[in-house]
């Protein structure tokens, strides 16, 4: 029944002739009730227009044709539109061709549009499936279903088909693509049966277009009822098979196929369902039900809700799939910042619809994010999210899975109570469920637990039992194929073998973990691994290979895997490898140090461990210790600050910015910095607050201010009843040392003060352009006056909050530019706010050299950023405009 194996074929297979688009648009217009003589219409246009063309065109020739016909008004062409998507899943079935997941797209989003019209009344009911559904296009003759095209989705907590009436035969052959969600479609065999081994009795279906008329055999496209009378023939029932159908998928259902489509009660599923009698009609169909009933009734009430709101529920879980199955692709490869940030964005989708939000899917997406948190060290946070994950979510495999990570937690936690307590419930979970990855997985939590607790009591019975614990789930794993449950039952073996002094088995074991892992794609495990092996080659006296692997270039460095995910048994291993003599200055793929990780963390106990560690290394190197650790401390703190407020503070409030105005969106961000800073004293001592200077100071000021002639006021926490301004960033090059005469003051400009007065020209052409906006209100954000001269330090690590904090940028480009690192990290985020969010401005002010014209114009949308290769004034600020230019995306 499923059709994934086939390939994509050419459009040119499925050539659309001109009366199947006209039959189309008569099939919609039955759908929607629509009087005859208004589909004529349609059709004469349609007719007249393409007259001159091909009668036969692929699907996507139809709509560029389409485009060219002059409707008389939007829903016109809207129907137009769907009868040819329609028509092209129509011809794709017929032909038994896939459609691929750019068209399905294509096809949803014409679809959508029509939906959202409030032209076309779509009719929504109750269908026999439990689900709602939208006829799209109807051709009925005589009584019988000839095609018939509709939209199903089944709602979260809306009830279901009766459980006693839900196996059911179709009368013509059925496809259905998926459109977003989940369904299990079981497909059963049956046979006559007796009295004394019936398990069905048949029934059949009569429908009522009326509450007064009597019900008939005949199909009604818009039934008020459908009817199920027993037939008193009895049958057996025995399952033939089952197959999860998600996004982008299609399968077929031939006439005569009894089946079941079950759908969780608080899931949401939306497909698009054909009915084809081309392939053959059987009028005597029947839907099973229980032996002792002989009527049941199904009342199709008209639904409470109407087709946009339908239309924008699919279209906002299409989204979240997309956005989760981006966060596990992410959490794959071991990128939790981006994985994060995926997560996080699913959640606010959930959070602001109420379908999404009373469902599955804001736990579902609690519950990654929670295991996102125990990979970054932020166990309370992890551990908030998967208790409230677990204490909502009804049993399933999700909630089984939370069970485990939520032991790992506790564990690190050094909770090892609960931790077994959420193992064990792990274990009878999956168990209950028939999950044998994730039995396994509850074994060897419960092997690690018990080989904590003998860590801290030394009883011989724990550790015996750990053993035997992990052994087994390294042999389940190999029994089901599972290489990273097998990797990971080694490596916590190998502990166990080391703790009972089998250093060669410590060894075997350790080496074993390294070789699995190594086919990850997960730079952390594999890190784990070389902690494991490192750690047993030391204990076993082979320090100059232990050695080697601690410090191996490259990837994720065992103390940086450990840091990520502290505990008090991952700090014994760190101290272990730092007296080995483990590199603390090694950094990871993203760019992190061990000492940035556990700051980030907040673990101060490691924290502490890592700056004693790095001290005696500096000490080694015969370095100034005190200087490089205040140094590489500044520098810990600083990206903490940043991926805190960036990612945990402005990113929240720009994801609003659909629901907010451009001025209250950024209203929002500046009291959001102010209280961020106000409320922590360390981000206070890092990050300068938002400054700007008003307009007419600006211009009574004659030259550039600096920061100390008293112009720049503060934009503070408190104030937002008096403070609204509407901030022009000026993002510029330094000309004084270019120019080769300094202005007084240090100043960026000349002593013609050219860059100022290139400023006040610009501004002016910007208020030429937006005369709605109030030049008493105008602030300019300039670095030589907002950020403190004497004592820089804050107010450059301020500058990309600052900049988002800012209605605009505009760029005062000249054929340097685009050359200068800290430029570029200003454009790159004001690329991602714009393409993000939509509410900031970006103009580039451009000088012709030879004609003297300047201009403002619109920033570009594809410029390509490589901060590698731009010029930095000390090489040593490129790992921080690196790790900026990470942020930007991130922010994204």
């Amino acid at each position: 029944m499923s059709r994934s194996e086939n390939k994509v074929e050419s459009e040119a297979k499925r050539h659309i002739p001109l009366t199947t688009i006209i039959e189309g648009l008569q099939a919609i217009g039955t759908a929607l009730e629509l009087p005859d003589g208004h589909i004529r219409t349609i059709i004469e246009i349609v007719t007249t227009t393409q007259e001159k063309h091909a009668q036969s065109l692929s699907w996507k020739e139809w709509l560029k044709a389409a485009e060219s016909v002059t409707f008389s008004s939007q829903s016109q062409l809207k129907m137009m539109n769907i009868a040819i998507a329609l028509a092209f899943l129509r011809a794709s079935g017929r032909q038994n061709l896939l459609v691929s997941s750019t068209d399905l797209d294509q096809i949803w989003s014409l679809l959508k549009d029509g939906l959202h019209c409030a032209e076309l009344a779509w009719k929504i009911t109750r269908s026999g499936h439990g689900s709602h559904a939208i006829p799209l296009w109807s051709l009925v003759e005589d009584g019988h279903i000839r095609e018939l095209i509709r939209l199903h989705i089944w709602l979260p907590d809306t009830g279901r088909e009766d459980p006693d009436f839900a196996v059911q035969e179709h009368q013509q052959f059925a496809q259905s693509w998926v459109l977003a969600g989940e369904g299990t479609v079981h497909t059963f065999d049956v046979t006559s049966a007796h009295e004394g081994n019936a398990t069905h009795a048949g029934y059949t279906v009569s429908w009522k277009a009326t509450k007064e008329e009597e019900g008939g055999r005949a199909y009604e496209i818009h039934s008020k009822s459908s009817t199920a009378t027993t037939t008193g023939k009895l049958v057996g029932v025995l399952p033939r098979d089952s197959a999860l159908r998600t996004r982008n998928m299609s399968y077929h259902i031939p006439h005569g196929v009894f089946h079941r489509i079950d759908v969780e009660p608080d899931a949401l599923h939306a497909t698009i369902l054909s009915f084809d009698s081309s392939y053959g009609y059987n009028i005597d169909v029947s839907v099973l039900g229980p032996i002792s009933q002989r009527t049941y009734t199904n009342d199709r009430k008209a639904a409470d809700f109407k087709s946009a709101e339908i239309a924008n529920l699919i279209e906002e879980l299409r989204n979240w799939e997309v956005l989760h199955d981006i966060g596990v692709g992410h959490s794959n490869r071991g990128e939790w910042e981006e994985a994060l940030r995926s997560y996080r964005t699913a959640l606010h989708i959930c959070e602001n619809n109420n379908w999404l939000d009373r469902a599955r899917y804001g736990h579902v997406t609690l519950g990654r994010i929670g295991k996102v948190y125990r990979k970054l060290g932020r166990n309370r946070e992890a551990c908030e999210c998967l208790e409230q994950t677990i204490l909502n979510t009804p049993q399933s495999r999700f909630r089984v899975d939370c069970a485990g990570e939520l032991a790992i937690v506790y564990r690190h936690m050094d909770r090892l109570e609960d931790s077994k307590r959420a193992a064990e419930e792990q274990y009878r979970g999956a168990k209950q469920l028939n999950l044998e990855h994730f039995a396994c997985r509850a074994i060897g939590n419960m092997g690690m637990v018990n080989y904590q607790l003998y860590l801290l009591n030394k009883d011989e019975v724990l550790l015996s039992s750990a053993i035997s614990q992990l052994n087994e789930r390294v042999e389940r794993a190999q029994r089901i194929g599972n290489v990273v449950l097998e990797a990971i039952g080694c490596s916590r073996l190998s502990l166990c073998y080391f703790a009972k002094g089998d250093l060669d088995k410590a060894v075997e074991m350790a080496l074993k973990n390294y070789d699995l892992t190594c086919m990850e794609p997960d730079t952390t495990k594999i890190g784990f691994a070389k902690a494991f092996l490192g750690r047993a080659l030391l204990f076993a006296g082979r320090k100059d290979e232990a050695l080697a692997v601690f410090n191996q270039p490259g990837g994720c460095s065992p103390i940086i895997a450990l840091c990520n995910e502290i505990s008090s048994e991952h700090r014994q291993y760190i101290v272990e490898m730092i007296n080995a003599g483990a590199d603390l200055k090694l950094r990871d793929e993203q760019g992190y140090s061990a000492l940035e990780c556990t700051v980030y963390n907040g673990d101060d106990a490691t924290t502490e461990i890592i700056e004693q560690g790095l001290r005696a290394q500096i000490l080694r190197e015969g370095g100034n210790d005190e200087e490089q650790l205040t140094q590489l401390r500044y520098e810990a703190t600083l990206r903490k600050g940043y991926r805190h407020i960036i990612q945990d503070k402005l990113r929240p409030v720009l994801l609003r910015a659909s629901k907010d105005s451009t001025e209250a969106t950024l209203q929002i961000l500046r009291q959001t910095y102010a209280m961020t800073l106000a409320d922590d004293v360390e981000k206070q001592n890092t990050f300068d607050s938002l400054k700007y200077i008003g307009y007419a100071d600006f211009l009574r000021s004659g030259r550039l201010p600096r920061s100390n002639d008293g112009y720049a006021q503060e934009f503070a926490t408190g104030k937002e009843t008096d403070q609204n301004p509407f901030l022009i960033f000026m993002s510029y090059r330094v000309i004084a040392k270019s120019s080769g005469v300094l202005a007084a003051g240090f100043s960026p400009d000349d002593a013609e003060h050219t860059l100022y007065n290139r400023m006040l020209r610009v501004i002016q052409g910007f208020l030429d352009l937006h005369r709605e906006v109030d030049r008493n209100q105008v602030g300019v954000w300039v670095d030589f006056a907002c950020v403190d001269q004497d004592d820089m330090r804050r107010g450059i690590a301020a500058l990309p909050m600052n900049l988002a904090q800012c209605n605009v940028m505009i760029s005062l480009v000249d054929g340097q530019y685009y050359e200068r690192s800290w430029c570029c990290v200003e454009v790159l985020m004001i690329q991602t706010l714009r393409k993000a969010y939509g509410i900031h401005l970006w103009y580039e002010h451009v000088m012709d050299a030879e004609s003297g014209e300047e201009y403002l114009r619109t920033g570009p949308w594809d410029l390509d950023i490589n901060m590698d290769q731009k010029q930095v004034a000390h090489e040593s600020d490129r790992p921080k405009l690196l790790f900026l230019a990470r942020q930007m995306k991130l922010l994204g």
